[in-house]
């Protein structure tokens, strides 16, 4: 205290330069702050009214992505070649292929029901066997709601439509066979959406505890039922449902104030873009406007306690913060001069002195990654280079060129039209292919257009056979895995033997799981020794330039799969070789 008495005011005293810079700072803040907090009393409405229609976009274009996507659904199962098959079997047919079709329907209808938390039910109606199908109740006759929903559809065949009773809300597909004279609709596909799922969806996305929401069926204004729905909600939904702000009934979007329960409310709606139902967000008013009372009395406490705590805080940061952090920095530009002999000091035991240590493993780390990125880099510069040659070979492509030659002297149009096709479909994936992971039936696809230009190469020498199990296209694998094997099989195998060749590619599931895929020919095949020695090579992590396809379809399979597995080589029971490998499960 003594020492603060016998201070004297100065001028170019470094605290006195604070204080007066604190004063001329804070007096012009403070009235800003005052008149800040006026203004906004006058325009908060609109703000709040700005930013909840903000959120009631959010809400509807999050409920329209959802329902967006059950119909997607619905219009995929509709034409499913199973549905129409079942649909159009002879009243009081009952057989293993009736079984089985209405097992394969329920099965596809469970892949829509679990694919969606929004869906309540997935069902089929057949008017003329007075039947209805549906995931959860199974098979029953249909009842009045399904009956009246075939004779209120207002749309052309194979046209979505939606239905509300009772507070639940429908979307249905009718379909007309058109073989039919009558005009009548065959069968009606559709699903249930749970509006409890709905309006917990849209709860999950409240963060302001005072907004609520819940929806109306836009055409009749029925409200969407919902066993979470508030005795408010429903006063206010009575208000609502009758007016339209002033915008029109089909308006978009709109914003009026009502009255419920004795209390003033803001309330906003927004009408999804297929016109079905229409979203209602409120809030009080009240609410609304006790932000602005309380942030006013808050700044009047803040200006009181302002200088004191500019005071103390200026000095803690300075010497808590500031210090350090600037030694940091001084220290971070040297790493970025490219010095990683850095070290960063920091003796305390705070938050810096845990950066310090952080960032002093960092270096020691960059360093290494250096060193590792710089080797890898050039591993990968020469494996690139490798399968670059591996994919265009100049004496494939002259060999199809003469090919054509010949063709066109003998006047052969339709095989160098063929040919052409093939040549412009490999070479369009040779160099357009950009990605290092596609799908398997893509990969299938462009080793099988490889084959049948050779196939034109050789007509009479090679044949080949592709099998594959259903559903395994999506498998994701390496690109250019397969053509490289079987580019090899005919090098070594097929040209250098004496009969006709066969490449055989089989694809199939495995009972322990994954897909494995195997390639085999009748050619020449190889010795025990020179098999050794070729999977050596593959194991080599620098090998020659012999059998460089094979070598890198090899690694890029350990890579992808992270796995210590690879190509397995071995003889073909006919005769040849066998080359197989396997795409572990998961990899779809």
């Amino acid at each position: 205290m003594a020492a603060i008495r016998n201070l004297k005011p100065a001028t170019n005293s470094l605290l006195w330069k604070i204080v007066i810079g604190f004063v001329c700072v804070a007096i012009p803040l403070y009235a800003i702050c005052l008149a800040t907090i006026w203004v906004s009393t006058g325009i908060v409405t609109g703000k709040v009214e700005e930013t909840a229609r903000s959120r009631m976009n959010l809400y509807t274009n999050l409920l329209e992505k959802e329902i967006g996507s059950i119909n997607q659904m619905l219009i995929a199962l509709n034409n499913d070649p199973d549905l129409a098959e079942y649909a159009l079997l002879p009243k009081g047919r009952f057989n293993y292929e009736t079984v089985r079709l209405q097992a394969s329907i329920v099965t596809k209808m469970s892949i829509i029901y679990y694919s969606n938390d929004y869906i309540r039910d997935v069902f089929l109606v057949l008017p003329k066997r007075n039947q209805t199908i549906s995931f959860r109740t199974g098979q029953t006759e249909t009842d009045e709601d399904k009956a009246a929903m075939m004779a209120g559809l207002r749309d052309t065949p194979k046209q979505l439509d939606h239905f509300t009773r009772g507070g639940i809300l429908s979307y249905v597909i009718p379909f007309e066979d058109s073989s039919s004279d009558d005009g009548k609709v065959e069968y009606l596909l559709g699903v249930d959406i749970n509006p409890d799922r709905i309006q917990e969806g849209l709860k999950m996305f409240e963060k302001n505890d005072e907004f609520s929401v819940f929806l109306i069926e836009n055409e009749s204004r029925e409200l969407v039922r919902s066993d979470s729905l508030t005795e408010l909600d429903r006063g206010v939904y009575a208000s609502v449902a009758g007016m339209d702000g002033g915008n029109g009934d089909n308006a978009s979007a709109s914003s009026l104030r009502i009255t419920a329960d004795g209390e003033e409310y803001m309330a906003l709606t927004n009408v999804s873009a297929d016109g079905v139902y229409r979203v209602v967000s409120y809030i009080r008013i009240k609410d609304m406007l006790a932000p602005i009372l309380t942030i006013r009395n808050v700044l009047w406490l803040v200006m009181g306690i302002t200088p004191v705590f500019f005071i103390v805080f200026s000095y803690f940061v300075y010497k808590h913060i500031h210090r350090p952090l600037r030694s940091l920095v001084k220290s971070m530009r040297e790493v970025e001069r490219g010095n990683l002999n850095v070290q960063f000091v920091r003796r305390q035991g705070d938050e810096f002195g845990y950066v310090f240590k952080q960032c002093n493993q960092m270096v020691g780390q960059l360093r290494t990654l250096i060193e590792q990125v710089l080797e890898k880099k050039i591993q990968l510069q020469q494996s690139q280079i490798r399968q670059l040659q591996s994919q265009i070979n100049p004496h494939f492509l002259f060999n199809c060129f003469y090919i054509g030659y010949r063709m066109a002297k003998a006047s052969k149009n339709d095989n160098i039209a063929r040919l052409c096709k093939y040549l412009g479909d490999y070479f369009r994936f040779i160099t357009k292919q950009a990605q290092d992971e596609i799908a398997l039936r893509d990969e299938l696809k462009f080793t099988i257009t490889y084959l049948e230009i050779q196939k034109i190469r050789f007509p009479d020498k090679l044949d080949f056979i592709v099998r594959e199990d259903e559903g395994i296209g999506e498998a994701i694998v390496p690109g250019l895995t397969i053509q490289p094997i079987v580019e090899n099989a005919i090098l070594h195998g097929i040209e250098q033997a004496d009969g006709p060749g066969l490449i055989e590619i089989d694809i199939r599931r495995e009972d322990g799981g994954g897909i494995k895929v195997e390639i085999r020919d009748n050619g020449v095949g190889m010795t025990g020794e020179a098999q050794r020695r070729l999977t050596e090579m593959l194991a080599d992590s620098n090998p020659n330039e012999d059998h460089c396809g094979l070598w890198n379809v090899h690694w890029r399979l350990r890579n992808q799969y992270n796995s210590e597995r690879g190509l397995t080589i071995g003889d073909n029971e006919g005769g040849g070789l066998k080359v197989s490998f396997l795409i572990p499960e998961g990899a779809g």
